[in-house]
């Protein structure tokens, strides 16, 4: 997924992932909160299955 958008924005194809993590819980961030901090930042949030449909079209 990381590479296909690097590749879509026409870029190298090297990217680095992270995962957020629950303060509170030192768990992985729940869907729910990692939409709700994207929205509260301005950062887009995409899900693989978007991403794939996108590209069976593009």
């Amino acid at each position: 997924m990381s590479i296909y958008l690097t590749r879509l924005a026409k870029l190298q194809p090297v990217s680095a992932i992270c995962e957020m993590m629950d303060a509170e819980t030192y768990a992985a961030l729940s869907v729910e909160k990692a939409k709700k901090y994207a929205k509260e930042n301005a950062i887009p949030f995409i899900n693989g299955k978007e991403l794939y449909e996108f590209a069976k079209v593009h």
